[in-house]
Order: C-alpha cells, then sequence, then structure tokens
C-alpha cells in the first residue's frame, strides 16, 4: 500500500521525493482511517451515501436528520457506524480493543480502540474539541515502522 502523507492540515505533502509517502506503513492505514472518519455522509458531491454518518451539525437537514454518531437517540447506532468506517477500511484486519463513552450532559463522545493491520497495531482515539468538526483523532503505530 502507498499513500502519500498528510501535514497537520489535511494538505498533501510534496517535495521530499519518497518521504512524502506511506509505503507498507501502519502510519498508511491510520491516515486512510482518520481520512475516511473524517468525511461526513453527504460532504463528496460524486457520492452523498458516501462518508460517516455523524449527523449532530448541519452541513443540511438531511445530514443531520440521517447522523447516526452525533445525532439525538444514536446510543444505539454509533459504535457500530464507527466500527463499519474503521474494518472497511483498507489494511485493517480488525478491531481489537474498543471501548466509548457518551456523556448527554457535556453533549461529548470519545472512543479509544486498537486496530490490527496488516502492518501491525494502531492506536487510535476520537475526543470531543470544543470547535467544528467537534472531536479530533488522533492515531500512533503500537510497533516501529521503517520510514522510507
Amino acid at each position: 500500500m502507498r499513500l502519500r502523507k498528510q501535514d497537520a492540515g489535511g494538505d498533501y505533502q510534496f517535495g521530499h521525493n519518497v518521504a512524502d509517502f506511506w509505503h507498507d506503513q501502519v502510519e498508511g492505514v491510520g491516515q486512510s482511517i482518520m481520512t475516511r472518519l473524517l468525511l461526513f455522509r453527504g460532504e463528496w458531491f460524486l457520492d452523498t451515501n458516501e462518508g460517516t454518518p455523524w449527523g449532530g451539525f448541519p452541513l443540511n437537514q438531511a445530514v443531520v436528520d440521517q447522523g447516526e454518531i452525533l445525532g439525538v437517540h444514536t446510543q444505539l447506532t454509533r459504535d457500530v457506524a464507527i466500527h463499519q468506517r474503521v474494518l472497511l477500511t483498507e489494511g485493517v484486519q480488525t478491531i481489537t480493543n474498543y471501548f466509548s463513552e457518551g456523556d448527554p450532559n457535556q453533549r461529548n463522545f470519545s472512543v479509544e480502540m486498537t486496530v490490527e493491520t496488516i502492518y501491525g497495531p494502531l492506536a487510535f482515539d476520537i475526543t470531543p474539541a470544543p470547535f467544528r468538526p467537534y472531536f479530533t483523532l488522533n492515531w500512533s503505530a503500537l510497533s516501529g515502522s521503517d520510514p522510507l
């Protein structure tokens, strides 16, 4: 698997030749998971059914109504939706540990998971944030991979 690296702002990196790519590394799968989770359902104009069903804030009313994670009464659907998005990411084999916690009083939802990839284990967490998109995604490899 070969993926172009993204900087902290989500832009592609250029100008460093092969150092701008993840090549058969767990970090590349982590970036793919992050990218898939950050694509909101209804956001991509070519396929409005593609994306994570976050809901919770209005890209448009249909997105809010179809929200399975941050919307109203989503306790039964949020974990399934996140599992599905992660497990369908190229390079992911399974989710070995998963813990989620929702606080309806603070309107917070957080997730910690360990994902087994074809290149090794990956720690991933989703934490609340006070700004749009109202959460942050962090990931790190649990084994040392060799950067190019």
